[in-house]
């Protein structure tokens, strides 16, 4: 087969114009919305928490600095709107499937399976990803100016790039062998939205309710056979490892690499469920 017929760049580009020109005012919308509510949520906690003199320390030359937990503190708020901001980006994908009529054109269109579904991966998560540090940096600045109106006591404001400077501070910490939570959260949010991209390509209405709720049911099976499992073997694998004189800790056991290899095998497995689903849909 002929690669061009499975990916071919000026096709990929007439797609991926046509399908900016359908939905831009949707992204837009899309982008300020998630902009607004992270002012909101800055402006009315995260200026409350770290405009307090408790935060800064005097180094050396006696400037006043961040301490690091103030970095930790808002990397843990961003991972957690990024988790709930893309699972709800990512389950408007598709969004010629919402009527009967849009889904007929966007079969019709000339282009390949894999096309259609690379561009909305694209569009979805990775650009999504891309841009989400900087409506970030925008809330967060609008948020503690907001702040600032309504204060009843002077303001120190935060730099202007501190979600970049607390980001890459956070994702560079050395845990000594554990998982980063911050990379894992970050991993963790890819494969979730792995399960809302397919979600939104198999439900035609109400796409993100439905999908959110097959998460929960995903979970609550995966946690409840977890459990199962352990209670079946690890008596007998904690008797084992105790009498060879071993400890049991997160590298002993590998589970940083199961928890990894698991979320990557889910964001193959939900990846190419929304790719055959797609070739179901053009047959």
């Amino acid at each position: 087969m002929n690669y061009l017929q499975v990916f071919n760049p000026r096709r990929f580009a007439l797609l991926a114009r046509r399908e900016i020109l359908f939905n831009w005012k949707k992204l837009i919308l899309d982008y300020l919305s998630i902009i607004v509510l992270i002012a909101f949520f800055c402006s009315t906690a995260i200026n409350f928490l770290y405009t307090s003199p408790e935060v800064y320390y005097l180094n050396q030359a006696g400037e006043s600095m961040l301490k690091p937990h103030v970095y930790k503190d808002f990397s843990r708020i961003a991972i957690i709107l990024y988790l709930i901001f893309i699972v709800i980006h990512v389950g408007w994908a598709f969004p010629d499937f919402r009527s009967k009529e849009r889904t007929q054109n966007f079969i019709l269109l000339p282009n390949s399976v894999f096309e259609k579904w690379v561009f909305e991966f694209i569009l979805r998560i990775v650009v999504f990803s891309i841009l989400y540090v900087f409506l970030l940096t925008i809330g967060m600045n609008i948020g503690q100016y907001v702040y600032s109106i309504f204060a009843s006591q002077e303001v120190t404001f935060l730099n202007f790039w501190f979600p970049f400077e607390a980001l890459s501070y956070s994702f560079s910490i050395d845990v000594y062998g554990e998982p980063n939570i911050y990379i894992l959260s970050l991993v963790a949010g890819i494969a979730l939205s792995s399960i809302m991209l397919t979600g939104a390509s198999f439900f035609q209405k109400y796409p993100i309710i439905k999908s959110v709720a097959s998460i929960y049911i995903f979970q609550t099976v995966l946690g409840l056979a977890t459990v199962l499992i352990g209670l079946l073997f690890y008596s007998r694998f904690d008797h084992l490892m105790r009498n060879l004189g071993a400890d049991i800790t997160w590298e002993a056991i590998g589970i940083k690499w199961i928890v990894y290899g698991f979320l990557i095998f889910t964001f193959i497995v939900f990846h190419t469920a929304t790719y055959f689903q797609l070739k179901e849909k053009s047959c």
